[in-house]
């Protein structure tokens, strides 16, 4: 049975590329015979096709230290990933523009991603090699539930950007690996990761990024609906999404606005939850240090204190005074997006409710 979802979807898909297949007959005129099937099948692949083509892959990014960079403000919003100690960040616009950028983090190959329609932004461990033994190159092969969908299409292998697991040809099954990743303003990365890089425009694709920064944050307005619908959140509610313990669970924005510090396990794991009212900000860390498994408060001047030493910490998961001066909570790796791609991706997902 058809949902609301899909038929919103299959109208959309007839008006938007359909119509020059109309238009072909128009201009052949009514005693003209009209396109066969198999030539529909073929614009609608090329259509697809000069879609998809529109936005460029970067596999060769290019980056600035941190302490040199002025193509980019601290107010501005970046995604930054961090694999094996080294941090790179990237102007949020950028990625979203390639949809995908490919680069190594020291030995490991790193796939850097963000989906403007669905809000989300993910980076994968790329263990997947070529058949000279290098990193195998992402394409964009379609696009599911607003959700971009990479792969390679020689071999037909598919998976969802959100999930990073092909669900379609010979790597079903497969499932990468997420790496850290943290949407934030630069100014709170260069803060967590002052010997970061970020990448540099590419010259010739200026107009693009620019058109596209102020495009970024309402690219919802282009939703062409949900693979399934979840009313226990509005449809675009920013969220973070945790996938991890093998446990799923989301945590909205405008819940973490009012309760800023979350102590929470999510399936097997510990994790603390904290939240940056000003900038809108949310990060996810594990509260087990040296085995144990610490619980927190919020403390005065925006800092946090731990129950088990009365150490103090900053919203950043580092100890900055107290027994336990220096230590680093490990980082986790949520998944920013809105509620309908989370939703329609991990069904089974608990939601955070702030305690009243």
């Amino acid at each position: 049975m058809l949902n609301k979802a899909m038929i919103l979807s299959s109208t959309l898909f007839v008006s938007c590329y359909l119509a020059p297949v109309f238009a072909q007959v128009a201009e052949q005129g009514p005693n003209m015979p009209a396109p066969t099937e198999e030539r529909v099948q073929q614009i609608l692949t090329d259509l697809r096709e000069d879609s998809l083509m529109r936005f460029q892959p970067e596999y060769a990014p290019e980056y600035i230290a941190a302490s040199l960079a002025t193509h980019i403000t601290d107010e501005d919003r970046i995604f930054g990933v961090e694999v094996n100690g080294v941090a790179k960040a990237y102007p949020r616009e950028y990625v979203a523009w390639h949809h995908i950028v490919q680069d190594n983090f020291g030995d490991t190959p790193v796939l850097a991603s963000w989906c403007a329609l669905c809000g989300s932004g993910a980076a994968y461990i790329n263990h997947l090699k070529d058949a000279e033994g290098s990193p195998r190159h992402f394409q964009m092969v379609g696009s599911s539930g607003n959700n971009v969908q990479f792969g390679f299409r020689e071999s037909g292998d598919t998976m969802q950007q959100a999930m990073g697991e092909f669900f379609q040809g010979p790597l079903t099954g497969v499932k990468l690996e997420r790496a850290y990743t943290l949407h934030a303003t630069w100014g709170e990365w260069k803060e967590k990761f002052p010997d970061s890089e970020v990448m540099l425009p590419e010259p010739d694709r200026l107009a693009e990024y620019a058109h596209y920064k102020p495009m970024v944050p309402v690219a919802f307005n282009r939703f062409r609906g949900a693979l399934t619908e979840d009313k226990r959140r509005p449809t675009h509610d920013l969220v973070v999404g945790l996938d991890i313990g093998g446990g799923y669970k989301a945590y909205p924005l405008a819940e973490l606005e009012k309760q800023t510090l979350v102590n929470d396990t999510v399936g097997s794991a510990s994790i603390l939850m904290t939240y940056v009212p000003a900038t809108d900000t949310a990060m996810a860390f594990s509260r087990i240090v040296d085995g144990k498994v610490l619980s927190f408060k919020a403390g005065a001047m925006g800092k946090i204190m731990d129950a088990q030493t009365s150490s103090t910490w900053n919203v950043m998961g580092e100890a900055v005074a107290g027994p336990m001066k220096g230590t680093k909570l490990d980082l986790l790796p949520p998944l920013p997006s809105f509620w309908f791609s989370w939703a329609q991706f991990y069904p089974e997902t608990e939601v955070f409710t702030a305690a009243h």
